[in-house]
């Protein structure tokens, strides 16, 4: 191998299992997280009656 090639080479037939990995890693880092919290109420727009529909 030479010197200027990268060692961090994709490998051929583990997509399967990387992106098994990659899933249950994300959906691990939105449960840890838990709910969004809400935005205080100051930061919160008063509905326009005008733009009812």
């Amino acid at each position: 191998m030479r010197a200027y090639q990268s060692h961090g080479r994709i490998r051929t037939g583990h997509t399967s299992e990387n992106m098994a990995t990659l899933r249950s890693f994300a959906i691990n880092q939105l449960r840890t997280a838990g709910p969004p919290a809400s935005p205080p109420d100051s930061a919160r727009q008063p509905s326009d009656p005008a733009n009812d529909h």
